[in-house]
């Protein structure tokens, strides 16, 4: 069965992006973050799985322009996808209020804990 499904490939271009960034110049775009640099993370954290702010924001980039060059939304939906956001634009919110805004969005359900993985 054939099916018409838009498709935005973000694996093919996630690949593309890390290979021209290197090893290091991924370190800015994943959640390496230097001990005392957060307060979620007092000992720093070096994760290679979580986009940190300049890397989530080029990542919603990417996928925003797919969208919009296959039509998938109106133009309205798109403005300013070249636009600078400053990385301090940006910021984590603390774990404790994280957890009771999941908590709130699944209606009690069992939610991980943070940094725990099902």
């Amino acid at each position: 069965m054939s099916m018409s499904v838009p498709l935005v490939d973000l694996n093919e271009w996630s690949v593309a992006w890390w290979r021209q960034a290197g090893p290091e110049g991924t370190k800015e775009l994943f959640l390496h973050l230097a001990p005392g640099e957060h307060p979620n993370y007092p000992d720093g954290v070096a994760d290679n799985t979580h986009l940190r702010g300049r890397g989530a924001t080029e990542c919603a980039r990417y996928v925003a322009g797919e969208m919009s060059a296959k039509s998938l939304l109106t133009p309205e939906y798109f403005r300013d996808l070249d636009a600078h956001v400053p990385e301090s634009a940006l910021e984590f919110l603390d774990d404790r209020v994280f957890e009771q805004l999941t908590e709130a969005r699944v209606g009690g359900r069992d939610v991980p804990a943070a940094g725990a993985t099902w």
